[in-house]
């Protein structure tokens, strides 16, 4: 028979375990299961993870300036007027070039990278970008013979090759992304273990205790937290990582070894808008873009305003799942409204201003607006060039910094649910709600688009290649190696299935409680 304890048991004996030496670390790990076994599987232990997942945030000790590069010591100058007047949007299609036609290209593309990217010193400045160009160009010149014509996709997947250095997955090449996606999500949901108070791992079915995995007594590397169908707390084998897993894992048990198949776990893009959804046992509150449009119903006062209901509810669902992103400051003002604060994880916003980025910001905004989005007045008056005396003697930063702000939440469990297209926007409102008391992040990892924004939209004058090139940096630290991985979930599951499972863990919760009483 198994009996449930508290979270808080769980983590003083957890504390208690790491003062043992080794050796009888080695000795109570060798020892036969015992008759009863000690374990939390609902919400209270749950947000002890989520927890521990949070130990790492924020940092604290970084220099921003090392990222920024300083425009006062570049040699070179941005491109002229005239120059700047070949790079606007002409709405052609791609077409083919002549070698000399596409090594002009490379270094139009070298220039306006210089002075628009707000990551060019991130992604290592002269030194990275110049290899890159010249690199390219050699290339070509080896490949083609004066006159030959190369096509359009020959010239983006050159571009791509030598450019993917690049960490940014808001950086794009004619649509395609540059940044490489390596990561890939290997899960068996069909095999579930509980953990107990000691650490140990029990399969749900047998109560048998997990030896080791491949041989392996560290059995942690190849499992991951997730939720039952019932709503419980348990462990899967899972690998989250660029690097392929072993298909098949050896189980080995008390009394059973069993041959476990990981299967490559990937959500689908799902379409819908955003709005508040109570029909389920639990209301769920989706959020599926943060651009706002001229001919939709939804706006973001209407959606602030039924966002009001959750002030009462003691468990409610963030949807963040197939949110491609848009303007932040949709989450900045819901978080005021609904905690009373201004988030903040002490992260900075820095936008470059130049010229360059002038002669193409006013046709970006042009773009949106004729596709029906309404425009944001925050990023108009903040990420536009409002203010600013054109031309400029020299591109300029701005910096906004956001200290950290914990966001206190006593009276409700919140859950988040992700998946690999939460990205941009949608990925900073994850970030800040990992600073929010008792949320719980659930699904996949997010997109891995957390550190650029901004994005201006120009062309390569003799290819019509168009380029989508952030101006803004948002920077903290502990994102940057995040760049096209994403935040990790507390508790991963294909995103599809989250909200019938928070029902059953939610369902579960309210029946002790119940009991208690």
């Amino acid at each position: 028979m198994f009996k449930r304890v508290t979270g808080a048991a769980v983590l003083l004996t957890l504390t208690a375990c790491t003062a043992l030496d080794e050796e009888a670390a080695e000795e109570i790990t060798d020892m036969e299961p015992e008759d009863e076994h000690h374990y939390e599987t609902g919400i209270g232990r749950i947000l002890s993870l989520a927890g521990e997942n949070r130990a790492g945030d924020p940092a604290d000790d970084f220099n921003v300036d090392d990222y920024l590069y300083d425009y006062s010591e570049a040699e070179d100058e941005e491109l002229s007027k005239e120059e700047l007047e070949n790079i606007r949007l002409s709405g052609d299609a791609p077409m083919s070039a002549e070698p000399d036609q596409f090594i002009e290209d490379l270094h139009y593309f070298h220039s306006v990278l210089k002075y628009q990217y707000a990551l060019y010193g991130a992604n290592g400045g002269d030194e990275a970008f110049e290899q890159a160009r010249d690199q390219a160009i050699e290339e070509i010149e080896k490949k083609y013979a004066p006159g030959e014509t190369i096509s359009p996709s020959i010239m983006e997947e050159t571009i791509r090759e030598h450019y993917s250095f690049i960490r940014d997955t808001h950086f794009t090449v004619n649509g395609s992304l540059v940044t490489p996606k390596d990561h890939r999500l290997y899960m068996n949901g069909d095999i579930l273990f509980y953990k107990t108070e000691e650490g140990r791992y029990i399969h749900t079915g047998t109560g048998e205790t997990l030896k080791h995995i491949n041989g392996d007594r560290s059995v942690e590397d190849y499992l991951l937290p997730s939720l039952s169908e019932d709503g419980e707390f348990v462990y899967i084998p899972g690998h989250f990582s660029d690097q392929e897993p072993e298909k098949d894992l050896e189980i080995t048990m008390d009394e059973t070894v069993k041959e476990v198949g990981l299967s490559w776990t990937s959500a689908s893009y799902t379409t819908g808008e955003s709005g508040v959804d109570t029909s389920g046992e639990i209301p769920v509150f989706a959020l599926k873009d943060f651009f706002f449009y001229e001919d939709s119903d939804v706006t973001a006062e209407g959606l602030m305003k039924e966002a009001e209901m959750f002030e009462d509810e003691p468990y409610w669902i963030l949807d963040l799942t197939s949110n491609p992103g848009g303007y932040p400051e949709f989450a900045i003002d819901w978080h005021r409204q609904h905690f009373g604060i201004s988030p903040g994880f002490g992260d900075y916003m820095l936008y470059l201003y130049s010229n360059t980025g002038y002669a193409v910001y006013e046709e970006t905004e042009e773009y949106y607006r004729s596709r029906g989005v309404v425009e944001d007045p925050f990023w108009s008056q903040i990420g536009g060039y409002r203010g600013f005396i054109m031309p400029l003697e020299e591109p300029r930063w701005t910096r906004m910094y956001s200290a950290y702000r914990r966001a206190e939440n006593e009276d409700s469990v919140i859950f988040v649910i992700t998946d690999e297209y939460t990205a941009s926007a949608a990925e900073f409102m994850t970030q800040v709600m990992k600073h929010v008391d008792n949320t719980i992040i659930i699904g996949t990892s997010t997109a891995g688009a957390l550190n650029s924004g901004g994005a201006l939209l120009w062309e390569l004058p003799n290819t019509n290649l168009v380029m989508s090139v952030p101006s803004a940096f948002n920077y903290h630290p502990e994102n940057l190696a995040q760049e096209g991985i994403g935040l990790e979930p507390d508790l991963w599951l294909h995103p599809g299935d989250a909200v019938s499972r928070i029902e059953a863990l939610v369902s579960r919760e309210k029946e002790e409680e119940n009991e208690v009483r």
